[in-house]
């Protein structure tokens, strides 16, 4: 906040403004991205040697990351209000003291609830106690996709075969193999096309897919399982 305090006072020009929205709005994929990999080193850790200090560090970087998230965002709302309002130096200056003002007070926030903070607990939970009800399950079921939705296919709409590198429409959580559903949408008109899920009528482009590092994470888990099983009857 300090920086955003020394910055505006010598803003006079929308553009600079803008530019800063577009600076943030990088941060923010940066954070994303961030918190991704976080999220695959806890899995991994989960998977191969519970170190529960370990998993207790990234989890406070979890939360780091998801204030840093939400200062952003509140700075990025900030800026897109003040390029509505008047830019007189003398409104400018009020609208700047009271809104930094507000955000200070709410600086503070508690992420129990958050959705993202809530996923990186229950995928944790996931690799020992598949299929199992979480101790103090989640009230809000809309936040996390399921296990058993996740469950109902690992199989690929467009190869029908399982799925290599999964990716997920945003608009529709459908999730595909990579290489098929890219060259699906980069040989349709516009460049974009009717999701291939039976029954889905959303669109997909590219802008809207995804890695789906949770289905990854699940087709590694059943190949590990399967593997196990293997060994098991060599050993009979």
């Amino acid at each position: 906040f300090q920086f955003f305090e020394r910055k505006f006072g010598k803003m006079s020009e929308i553009g600079t403004i803008e530019h800063t929205i577009n600076k943030h709005k990088d941060l923010l994929k940066e954070l994303e991205n961030g918190r991704n990999y976080i999220l695959d080193a806890a899995l991994a850790i989960e998977e191969e040697q519970k170190d529960e200090e370990q998993q207790k560090e990234l989890e406070e970087c979890i939360v780091t990351y998801l204030r840093m998230d939400d200062d952003i965002r509140d700075h990025i709302t900030v800026l897109t209000e003040i390029i509505a309002i008047t830019t007189e130096e003398q409104n400018l200056a009020q609208y700047l003291t009271r809104r930094v003002q507000q955000l200070k007070e709410n600086s503070r926030r508690g992420y129990e609830n958050h959705p993202e903070y809530k996923n990186f607990k229950k995928r944790l939970w996931e690799v020992h106690h598949e299929g199992q009800s979480q101790p103090d399950s989640f009230d809000d079921t809309q936040d996390i996709v399921s296990i058993s939705q996740q469950k109902q296919t690992y199989r690929c709409p467009l190869t029908m075969a399982t799925f290599e590198k999964p990716y997920k429409n945003q608009v529709c959580g459908h999730t595909y193999s990579q290489n098929a559903i890219l060259e699906l949408v980069r040989t349709a008109n516009r460049k974009q096309t009717k999701c291939p899920v039976a029954g889905c009528s959303a669109q997909v482009t590219e802008d809207s897919l995804e890695r789906n590092v949770e289905m990854e994470h699940q087709l590694k888990r059943k190949r590990k399982k399967v593997d196990s099983r293997s060994e098991d009857i060599i050993v009979l």
